[in-house]
């Protein structure tokens, strides 16, 4: 039973190949591992106003405390979140910034899962600027 090969997940906004990424599987002669791939998301992610995203905290152990943490300037951050995933509803541009999270294992000294969100402001006539 091989899992050997090429994978691939793509992404897509209304019907439009937006991202993809690949990863290459080769086959090994231990047949107690079990397989398990994940393609994380992009560190950059463009949301349009009114749009809702999911980020995901990466930790080594799921059932770490989390806290997620949004920032403009790099310098003040704001606590914003204690879960492994902080979903952002229905995004205005005042969401814009920078998220990460901290585990208690690093005494939330550690940044994990540094996302940049921009979001593109909708004008009045119905194009994105």
């Amino acid at each position: 039973n091989s899992y050997a090969g090429e994978y691939e997940c793509r992404g897509y906004r209304n019907n439009e190949l937006i991202a993809s990424s690949s990863v290459q599987v080769y086959s090994s002669t231990d047949d107690t591992e079990e397989v398990k791939v994940e393609i994380e998301p992009p560190r950059v992610r463009v949301v349009s106003q009114g749009e809702s995203i999911v980020l995901k905290c990466t930790v080594e152990d799921p059932k770490t405390r989390v806290i997620w943490w949004r920032t403009e300037n790099l310098t003040d951050a704001l606590m914003i979140g204690s879960t492994q995933f902080l979903h952002l509803h229905n995004v205005d541009v005042c969401d814009r910034g920078i998220y990460y999270c901290t585990d208690e294992f690093t005494n939330y000294d550690f940044a994990h899962s540094i996302n940049t969100v921009v979001v593109l402001q909708s004008s009045p006539f119905g194009s994105v600027s």
